[in-house]
């Protein structure tokens, strides 16, 4: 049939006629042994069969021609950009390029985006397009994709855009591509959405939760740079520097918890000084040294005493000269501040340093109890889980021992009866009838009729001595 027949056929030809044209036009035009007379007449039939009124007709060429890497790009690329349900074969499997993908996503299918956000090895110029055009969904799906070149200028992109979704949040801060800059980020939107919810503000006031929100923030900067690698760390002090929230009252909170790497970049970057200097002052430099580059960046009386006595507690602790944990460096420079403060030896600049020296000292405390509560709770949860294999060993135990034909082994009985009793720890009858002694009475099971009177003795014998 030439074209012009087929033109002919298909504006009388039924749907379900066209459908098995579609799909057999579609298998003829992959296959490799055709002639190429043979193969422009079946690609310019599917170029007609592209503008068939019937979504049932596409969606056969579609189906067909995704399942091979040598469909004809044009073809591809126009059942792309049909409907969904003509292109969904087509974006899940065919090898389409970016350029076609990306106009895909331009015209806002959401069912389309997940399609692509979940494509095998999804190049970042189309993750970018996913993160700068689509919604939470596809953007959830496209950082879950672990074949896609996700890197950080996308994720930064969806910080930006969706930062105040909740499970978008949540997945986020799960990604350990993401950086310390987006991760406070994250914080601060999380922050903000809690503090801000009408159950907060309710609960405890419009300014309250402020506070809360504020300290919140302030907190989770030295939550975030405890197991950050160095190498992060000077780009993230200069953000906190871009944003104000560098203060001598940071530094000094992060001397006392002991996160000296992060002091170093800091008096770094407020020195302008290399790291190499500043680390070489702090491990190996005099109290003088220090003392000096303490006040180069603005510390001063007694916060300038504080941090200096922060810095060399933390230096002997290193060399093991000392052993101290920061809750007892905490109190100590507590009582230090507040002692100085009563005895008004300070100036109007260093004004409640004793609470707020107080502030952290009672942070560190709760900290410290909380981590041993849940220590302790694991290590209940591991003696309760030792119990019951125990308890279910010395079980199995009895349990062999009732089906024996040895009657000679009271002693071994009374044993294990003892031990579960102590595993179990509650009352002896209560124990025997938790594993079913009701067998004893079976008078199947060998020496029922001894052991029922033998238990029957030892519980007697508990109830008497109770």
């Amino acid at each position: 049939m030439g074209i012009g027949e087929f033109l002919l056929w298909i504006e009388t030809a039924r749907v379900d006629e066209r459908i098995d044209a579609a799909r057999l036009i579609a298998r003829t035009a992959l296959q490799q042994e055709i002639s190429l007379d043979e193969r422009y007449i079946a690609e310019a039939a599917l170029s007609l069969l592209l503008d068939d009124p019937s979504p049932l007709v596409r969606g056969a060429l579609s189906e067909v021609l995704s399942l091979s890497s040598q469909a004809p790009r044009q073809v591809l690329h126009a059942l792309a950009l049909d409907q969904f349900d003509v292109s969904a074969a087509v974006l899940v499997r065919s090898p389409l390029g970016d350029e076609t993908l990306v106009e895909v996503l331009k015209r806002g299918h959401s069912q389309a985006a997940l399609v692509i956000a979940d494509r095998a090895n999804l190049s970042a110029k189309v993750a970018m397009a996913v993160a700068e055009r689509c919604g939470i969904e596809p953007c959830l799906v496209l950082i879950t994709n672990q074949t896609a070149k996700v890197g950080l200028e996308v994720l930064a992109r969806i910080v930006e855009r969706h930062h105040g979704s909740a499970d978008m949040r949540g997945a986020l801060l799960a990604d350990p591509r993401l950086d310390l800059i987006l991760r406070q980020k994250l914080v601060d939107a999380s922050s903000h959405a809690l503090c801000s919810s009408n159950f907060i503000q309710n609960l405890i006031g419009a300014s309250r939760a402020m506070d809360l929100e504020n300290q919140t923030v302030a907190d989770s900067t030295l939550d975030l740079v405890e197991f950050a690698e160095i190498e992060a760390l000077p780009d993230y002090v200069c953000a906190l520097r871009n944003q104000n929230r560098l203060t001598s009252a940071l530094a000094l909170k992060a001397l006392v918890y002991g996160r000296i790497d992060f002091v170093a970049t800091i008096l770094s970057d407020l020195a302008a000084r290399s790291e190499e200097h500043i680390r070489s002052v702090l491990v190996r430099g005099g109290e003088t040294a220090i003392r000096a580059l303490l006040k180069e960046i603005g510390f001063k009386g007694l916060m300038l005493q504080l941090a200096l006595t922060a810095l060399l507690t933390w230096r002997d602790v290193a060399s093991g000269k000392l052993s101290i944990g920061r809750q007892e460096l905490a109190w100590q420079l507590m009582q230090e501040a507040e002692s100085v403060e009563r005895n008004q030896d300070h100036n109007s600049e260093n004004d409640d340093l004793g609470a707020f020296m107080r502030k952290i000292y009672l942070d560190i405390t709760r900290a410290n109890a909380r981590s041993h509560a849940q220590e302790m709770v694991l290590q209940a949860k591991q003696d309760e889980a030792v119990a019951l294999i125990a308890t279910a060993t010395l079980e199995q135990e009895i349990a062999e021992l009732m089906l024996s034909d040895n009657i000679d082994f009271e002693d071994e009985f009374a044993d294990a009866l003892v031990q579960l009793q102590s595993q179990a720890n509650g009352p002896l009858h209560e124990t025997i009838n938790a594993i079913g002694f009701a067998e004893l009475r079976n008078p199947q099971v060998p020496n029922a009729g001894f052991l029922a009177e033998f238990v029957d003795t030892k519980l007697s014998n508990y109830r008497s001595a109770a």
